[in-house]
């Protein structure tokens, strides 16, 4: 048995759903959703640590909100007190599971 204690980074894999950054606009999240035929996208920042979770119903609602640009990027629905996104940190069953990698 390894006693290595494990980090939420190390995990990050093995959690459901496609992982995304944090960085990535509202509109390629719903593309990254709809082509992996998931229900929610785990959110990460640029050190691996996860930051939330966006449900397509989420990302589809502010997209019809008055306060969307096609600029508007997860972290700032994730992190903006005044944010018309309720990010729910609940745990979504979902049937695709992959990680999406960011291209350089």
């Amino acid at each position: 048995m390894n006693s290595t204690p494990t980090t939420e980074t190390d995990a990050a894999p093995d959690e459901p759903g496609p992982h995304v950054w944090d960085d990535m606009t509202v509109e390629v999240a719903l593309a990254v959703l709809s082509s992996a035929r998931a229900r929610h996208l785990v959110v990460r920042d640029d050190d691996g640590r996860r930051t939330g979770l966006v449900t397509r119903a989420q990302l589809t609602g502010f997209r019809a909100s008055a306060a969307y640009t096609d600029r508007v990027r997860l972290r700032t629905l994730l992190t903006h007190p005044s944010s018309p996104l309720p990010v729910s940190l609940l745990e979504v069953p979902c049937a695709a599971s992959s990680h999406v990698s960011r291209s350089s």
